[in-house]
């Protein structure tokens, strides 16, 4: 007998997910990678249930502040208006201009705000 089984989406590793905790802090310049690949593996071996952002903080990696900065970033890319053909495009130039993502998300974030208030008039 045979049973079929749901085909399973790759997953996007974390390290691959420009919305990752991981990418924003770095990007924002809160973390370096090397700084944050340790904390990571600190964290695996911890095995406690909490947060990463969390642990990053107790662990003494970003400072409250800076985790909520890039907690805020990160709920704006991935629910507040940056869809992912957005974010696709956004990945490209900043490949094409050797700039940061988050940076090119900051233009992206400043053209869509002067759109919508010339839209609205304002």
């Amino acid at each position: 007998m045979f049973f079929k089984t749901k085909k399973q989406e790759p997953k996007v590793s974390p390290c691959d997910d420009p919305t990752s905790i991981g990418n924003i802090l770095i990007e924002l310049g809160f973390i370096t990678r090397e700084e944050f690949d340790e904390k990571i593996r600190k964290f695996q071996e911890a095995k406690i249930e909490t947060l990463l952002g969390q642990f990053l903080v107790i662990e003494g990696g970003v400072t409250p502040q800076q985790l909520e900065r890039a907690l805020m970033r990160q709920v704006k890319m991935r629910n507040g208006g940056i869809d992912h053909d957005s974010i696709m495009k956004i990945l490209d130039v900043a490949k094409k201009t050797q700039e940061s993502f988050n940076k090119e998300v900051s233009r992206f974030e400043k053209f869509t705000e002067l759109a919508e208030a010339k839209v609205s008039g304002k």
